[in-house]
């Protein structure tokens, strides 16, 4: 079958793919010690991430066969829990059974052109379709071995994966000035705790800000909730994302879902803390929003700032932590948060502080707005790319990444 120059072949056609494997029982093969491999699983990542960047264990060199190795740049791909996300490897290791390896036959099959097919639509639904399992869905090897994918001639794909690429590596190096910012910030912090032991005091967590508690509408009434309403923040929003400000979660709920909940109005400047499951998600509202109950947030009181809060909480989270209670899931309650005990520097040193995290701040929320323009403007050509909706050679890689450029596109 052919569409134009387009030629629709099996995946296993023009690309080796192979299984990870876990050993049983896997505890006896973790370990601390240096000869220990990276051991990469599907909890490593996050959903905005497009390379495999860091693993949280090791495991012992005897645990897994050489089959499962790989090397910086292969390309992998989800087949369990998050099925059929692909990533980028960074770093090289063993891959679990959650996993799949791709060695793409470079002669006819572009790597980075087939990262962007599997994040496709037109790979998505081919998996979604054939996904089993009655608690987590799963992709059989067989069943991606036999994904029909699409292919134009390899200039045709080297263009296409470049188009792509140019939003991605814009949102690359946005991330890359995000984390350095946050590294300055933190480090700035602990410069003032460290210098101000002897004029600083101890107080609580309650004198900085008042903490508040959110609520969820009861979900049988479809009504309390809506796409464009009172902003509403779950943790589930926060695990989503490594940003670090958020205006809106995944649903809003309307003024009469806001009216059946006990969910409050939090200003511009709140710091949200999911207080469970987990505990220790941080991040500044960007704009009015509410929370549901999984989240005890802060707002600011004016003499302590939303900078001094927020890396307060970021640098006291295992303490925070221990003082968390409940038998099914762990949980801190309102009253225990006010009461945790923190160190409390001089007026003088927390403006400081805050006067040199403000410029950061304002340049983090611009740059992970960028991102957001930029990743919905590449989620919206992906498809269109992907099924020659549109000519490649129409479109300027340069005028991608120029801010004007991309909001004009997005809204288009």
């Amino acid at each position: 079958m052919a569409t134009g120059a387009w030629t629709a072949i099996s995946l296993d056609e023009v690309c080796e793919i192979v299984r990870g494997g876990s050993p049983r029982p896997i505890m006896d093969y973790i370990t601390d010690e240096p000869n220990g491999l990276n051991w990469l699983k599907i909890g490593d990542v996050s959903e905005t991430d497009k390379y495999f960047i860091h693993a949280n264990e090791k495991i012992k060199p005897a645990g897994i066969p050489k089959t499962r190795e790989v090397i910086v740049g292969d390309l992998i791909l989800s087949n369990s829990m998050s099925f059929g996300r692909p990533f980028i490897t960074r770093i090289a290791g063993y891959i679990h059974d959650g996993w799949l390896r791709l060695r793409c036959n470079e002669a006819r099959l572009n790597k980075d052109f087939l990262y962007y097919f599997l994040s496709s639509n037109l790979a998505q639904e081919q998996f979604k379709s054939v996904a089993t399992g009655s608690v987590v869905n799963n992709l059989k090897t067989a069943t991606v071995k036999g994904t029909k994918i699409y292919l134009p001639p390899l200039i045709t794909q080297r263009r296409i994966a470049a188009v792509l690429g140019v939003l991605d590596e814009k949102i690359e190096t946005n991330d890359r000035i995000i984390a350095n910012l946050l590294e300055q910030e933190r480090l700035k912090f602990e410069h003032m705790l460290s210098c101000c032991s002897g004029s600083s005091r101890m107080g609580t967590i309650g004198e900085l800000g008042t903490v508040v508690g959110g609520g969820t509408p009861p979900n049988k009434h479809q009504e309390y909730f809506t796409k464009n309403g009172i902003p509403w923040i779950t943790p589930k929003d926060l695990s989503r994302s490594k940003a670090i400000f958020i205006s809106r979660g995944e649903r809003d709920i309307s003024q009469l879902g806001y009216e059946k909940s006990s969910a409050k109005r939090l200003p511009q400047g709140t710091v949200l803390f999911s207080s469970r499951a987990p505990i220790g998600y941080i991040a500044i509202a960007s704009n009015e929003v509410t929370t549901n109950q999984g989240f005890k947030s802060i707002v600011p009181h004016a003499g302590f700032g939303t900078p001094f809060v927020f890396w307060t909480l970021k640098t006291n989270l295992d303490n925070i932590e221990s003082y968390a209670s409940g038998s099914t899931f762990r949980e801190i309650s309102g009253s225990v948060l006010r009461d945790v005990p923190i160190s409390i520097p001089d007026r003088a040193l927390l403006e400081q502080f805050n006067a040199f995290c403000e410029p950061f701040f304002s340049v983090q929320k611009n740059l992970e707005e960028q991102n957001e323009v930029l990743r919905n403007l590449r989620d919206t050509l992906l498809p269109r790319l992907m099924s020659c909706e549109i000519d490649v050679s129409n479109v300027k890689l340069d005028d991608l990444v120029d801010e004007a450029a991309v909001a004009a596109a997005v809204e288009s």
